[in-house]
């Protein structure tokens, strides 16, 4: 019922150079025995000739399905989700923005082909302040949908460079109406949806599967920031069977104090515990500011299974029309709710807009190696492990664009050629050979809903290639 209106680090010992490495090292040190270049000129990760001009970067149908110097780097990160929760960050476009994008069959589908391979969803992704849910758009997201009413939250106090694509933050007070500084009654209100009911029915996904694991209980981790004039954090609980409801009863309401009155800027979290149901289906959360007389920045909330730790969560932090030059430039400042995150290995979906931008194929390599830095700067990691994804064919490009764009994918796998902890899925090529490709004007109406955006069925095979080729069968 709505109202009505008003972690651990890996550590890998590297491989011994490859035979192509030590070749341009040899390379390298000869070029600069033979006077080409000033001894201090800085080194890159750009693929030169002794005459500084970029080597020619592959074409997609010339690069392998997937590539990385460290296999063995990955592989062993996907047998860690056996035993515990491993989070991986998507970044990307529309097409992979989830609520409220073009990404509501892709986010969950690829969560879903996790949960095919590990048998279980072991936490929900950071929800924020969005209402999505039902059969309607915005759909419900993989396993959430959210409520937000009037008279609710205040525009958030944090600055958009601290924030991250999809991450929606507001400014609480505690619900006394016209007595809080705000006039605030409603709170957020998220839902744990452990069958997926609300999801896109374009996704495929059954809706009869309990795919969170309720066994023990369900906590709940939320998260805010500071501010020098912050309160702090009301919680309630008000299970429910029937879904979304501000006014179920609670049975459990708690004020936490996270000490979130700073100067300096943070983001903190705490964990609940466990969230009484009652027998209830579905698992509500209320999140408010806990004073009347001040305001408090949340963030977002996420739930997690109490003893079932093992399985893969892929988030969404995509907005539509990002390239990945525009994540670099808006997103500067967002290490703290990052790192706060927790995740293990990031996602770079990108490629669609960059090239409708006009970036070459050496650009797109150069600002891909620019986000991979500055992740791992927020991580405090210089290892942190990076997958490169890409669209696949999409219309509309003139044909010096098309020729670039063919060349993303081998500008990706220079990439990861120069960093042993990057791997490169081909999404382009494993696409290519489905015929999803020029030439083929059926097979595309099946495939893209326009020039660009998926259809329901482009963005499950996609997703379900791409993961094959990640975790395997």
């Amino acid at each position: 019922m709505l109202p009505s209106p008003c972690k651990s680090r890996i550590f890998v010992r590297r491989k011994a150079w490859s035979p192509i490495r030590l070749i341009v090292l040899v390379c390298c040190a000869m070029a600069v025995l033979n006077g080409c270049g000033p001894t201090d000129q800085t080194t890159s990760n750009s693929n030169q000739n002794p005459g500084s001009a970029p080597a020619d970067l592959l074409s997609f149908n010339q690069v392998e399905y997937s590539y990385t110097q460290s296999p063995t780097r990955f592989a062993a990160l996907w047998s860690q989700a056996k035993t515990r929760t491993v989070r991986i960050a998507l970044l990307g476009d529309s097409q992979e923005t989830s609520p409220g994008g073009k990404g509501d069959v892709y986010v969950p589908r690829i969560n879903y082909e996790a949960w095919l391979r590990y048998g279980n969803v072991p936490e929900t992704f950071v929800a924020s302040y969005h209402t999505y849910s039902g059969q309607t758009v915005p759909f419900a997201n993989w396993l959430l949908s959210g409520v937000t009413a009037p008279p609710g939250a205040s525009p958030t106090r944090v600055a958009p460079e601290r924030l991250l694509p999809s991450i929606v933050a507001a400014a609480h007070a505690a619900p006394a109406g016209p007595q809080s500084v705000n006039g605030q009654w409603y709170g957020q209100l998220t839902v744990l949806e452990h069958n997926a009911r609300g999801i896109n029915p374009g996704a495929e996904i059954p809706t009869n599967v309990e795919y969170f694991c309720m066994q023990g209980g369900v906590r709940a981790e939320i998260f805010a920031a500071t501010h020098p004039l912050s309160g702090e954090i009301l919680y309630k609980a008000r299970p429910a069977d029937q879904v979304a409801n501000y006014f179920a009863p609670t049975t459990i309401e708690e004020a936490v104090s996270l000490s979130l009155a700073e100067q300096s800027f943070a983001v903190k979290s705490f964990v609940t515990p466990i969230l009484p149901r009652n027998g209830l289906r579905y698992l509500q959360l209320e999140v408010l500011g806990s004073m009347m007389s001040a305001l408090t920045d949340i963030i977002g909330v996420r739930f997690i299974s109490d003893q079932c730790p093992q399985g893969i969560v892929i988030q969404s932090l995509s907005d539509g029309g990002l390239s990945t030059k525009d994540f670099i430039e808006k997103y500067g400042e967002a290490g703290d709710l990052f790192r706060a995150m927790g995740f293990d290995a990031a996602i770079l979906h990108f490629g669609a807009n960059d090239v409708g931008q006009g970036t070459t194929a050496a650009a797109f390599r150069t600002d891909i190696e620019t986000l991979i830095a500055r992740i791992r700067a927020w991580s405090r990691d210089s290892d942190f492990p990076i997958i490169l994804m890409g669209d696949p064919y999409r219309e509309g490009l003139t044909s010096a664009m098309e020729e670039e764009y063919d060349r993303y994918t081998g500008a990706q796998r220079a990439v990861a050629a120069a960093d042993p902890h990057v791997l490169v899925v081909n999404s382009r090529r494993l696409m290519d050979k489905k015929g999803w490709k020029a030439g083929q004007p059926n097979r595309l109406a099946e495939l893209l809903a326009d020039e660009v955006h998926y259809t329901p069925r482009g963005a499950i095979e996609l997703a379900e290639a791409e993961m094959g080729e990640l975790l395997g069968p």
